[in-house]
């Protein structure tokens, strides 16, 4: 993943991960953390100096990591629209997955009711991401957010319940959380 390498440009990054041989990157769209690709300035010109870049260094990018800040709670329709836009570049550049971040974390007491309105705007991204040939994930587990743990992570996925909507397993927050084994949370 870009976010590897976040201090350093897009095509920094891009050589670095081609140094270690890997033949795929997922590139993150994290304002203020990893944005190396900022969907409200990307154009299509961007677009294909990018799928250029790949050819040369024969990689392909396997997903956007994308995370609009709390995109979740946002009432106006910039988060959709910002996310529209990240599938679209994702489905331009041959990405086939959306990974998303499972949404911040809360007190126990509203853990059910947060879930299921984060499980039914999941849903309407997923709509949007397979409407532009892309899939969309869930990092879960993710420490310190709706899904901290293996257990909140199958829970939040049970009020999903949308085949269209994968899991990004990420097994450095399994070893963070520290409550299971990364054999036993697969």
């Amino acid at each position: 993943s870009t976010l590897t390498f976040r201090d350093l440009t897009l095509m920094g990054a891009l050589e670095k991960v081609s140094a270690q041989r890997f033949d795929a990157v997922d590139i993150g769209v994290i304002p203020g953390y990893c944005c190396h690709i900022d969907p409200r300035l990307w154009t299509e010109k961007d677009s294909v100096t990018l799928l250029q870049t790949l050819a040369v260094r024969q990689i392909r990018i396997s997903s956007l990591n994308v995370s609009l800040g709390d995109l979740y709670s946002l009432y106006d329709e910039e988060p959709w629209s910002v996310f529209e836009r990240c599938t679209k570049i994702a489905s331009r550049v041959g990405a086939s997955v959306v990974t998303i971040p499972p949404g911040p974390a809360v007190k126990a007491k509203d853990w059910d009711e947060t879930a299921r309105a984060i499980a039914k705007r999941v849903r309407r991204l997923a709509n949007i991401a397979d409407g532009l040939g892309c899939r969309l994930s869930v990092e879960a587990p993710h420490t310190n957010t709706l899904a901290h743990d293996i257990a909140q992570a199958a829970r939040l996925f049970e009020l999903i319940k949308d085949s269209r909507v994968g899991c990004t397993f990420d097994t450095s927050h399994v070893q963070r959380d520290g409550t299971c084994s990364i054999a036993e949370g697969i």
